[in-house]
């Protein structure tokens, strides 16, 4: 009886410290996602003005710099609401994928100045520390969503054993 009670003590202690890490690994995605959302919505000119850099048709500048803000709170608002956390974690990761590949693809051009990430919030320059946090980013939705699945599993292996 004391061994299969401290298998349950252990499980119960595993559970706790993957469930915080999970959760503030999870609600940091959540704040970035809509605070850039946000902030590229109070001010959509330096996402804008960065896109312009391309050459990007005026008309598909707008519709990104307009859409860009709008789906990333989107997003946000469905992990904050836990509403399909699966297929949600699954989009941003591809969403930080592609800001890797931008903020590569920007870098290794040379192009300078922000990125409007933030809108004027915070700056956000093109360069490695932008490639660096958008890798940051692009591996905590990989783990969230890898995880994720292991944390629903270690809860129902903790509800099966409280039933019994």
């Amino acid at each position: 009886m004391e061994i299969a009670e401290n298998n349950f003590l252990n499980n119960v202690k595993k559970i706790d410290y993957s469930l915080t890490l999970f959760n503030i690994t999870y609600y940091c995605i959540v704040i970035i996602l809509l605070f850039s959302g946000l902030s590229k919505i109070i001010n959509p000119l330096p996402l804008l003005e960065t896109l312009e850099l391309f050459s990007f048709s005026e008309d598909l500048n707008l519709i990104v710099t307009l859409l860009l803000p709008i789906f990333e709170i989107i997003l946000g608002l469905l992990l904050l609401f836990k509403i399909k956390i699966k297929t949600t974690l699954l989009i941003v990761s591809i969403l930080f994928l592609s800001f890797v590949a931008f903020s590569i693809y920007v870098t290794v051009i040379g192009t300078d100045g922000d990125c409007g990430c933030f809108g004027n919030v915070i700056k956000s320059e093109f360069g490695w520390g932008m490639i660096i946090r958008n890798i940051i980013f692009f591996i905590f939705s990989i783990i969230l969503y890898i995880k994720q699945k292991s944390l629903n599993k270690l809860n129902r292996k903790l509800v099966t054993e409280l039933i019994k």
